[in-house]
């Protein structure tokens, strides 16, 4: 479930509540706003101007026991010649690999943080047969 408060001080009754994410959509313009201003090139790159397409995007693709990215190292993996992404960190046990090495594992559970052009990132997700959830 995900809320929207208006107040920082909010946050953490939503939280204790059951909510599993908290949205502070000030907070979230803000930083965008702040982004464009400081880091152009970047904002741009990503898209988060709105004003053009997204040359790359970032996406979290979660690796399931039946993945075929599961139990092999990234040297194996090869994910920018084969699918056309970079993986930019692995979630593990809630904490972040950054950078992964090649000789790094894929296990089931990781969360891999990929960029990459939008149709190869749908073809990664239906490679690992994950449907994102909006």
């Amino acid at each position: 479930m995900v809320s929207r408060v208006t107040r920082r001080d909010n946050i953490k009754r939503f939280i204790s509540a059951g909510v599993e994410r908290v949205v502070l959509p000030e907070f979230v313009g803000g930083t965008k706003l702040a982004d464009a201003i400081l880091k152009p090139r970047v904002t741009e790159f990503l898209g988060g101007t709105g004003l053009k397409e997204s040359l790359v995007e970032l996406d979290d693709i979660p690796v399931e026991e039946t993945s075929p990215l599961a139990n092999k190292t990234l040297k194996e993996l090869r994910l920018p010649q084969v699918y056309g992404v970079i993986l930019a960190a692995i979630e593990r046990d809630g904490e972040l690999i950054i950078p992964p090495l090649a000789d790094e594992k894929v296990e089931p559970g990781d969360i891999l943080f990929v960029v990459g052009k939008k149709e190869d990132l749908v073809k990664l997700r239906d490679i690992c047969k994950y449907r994102k959830k909006f």
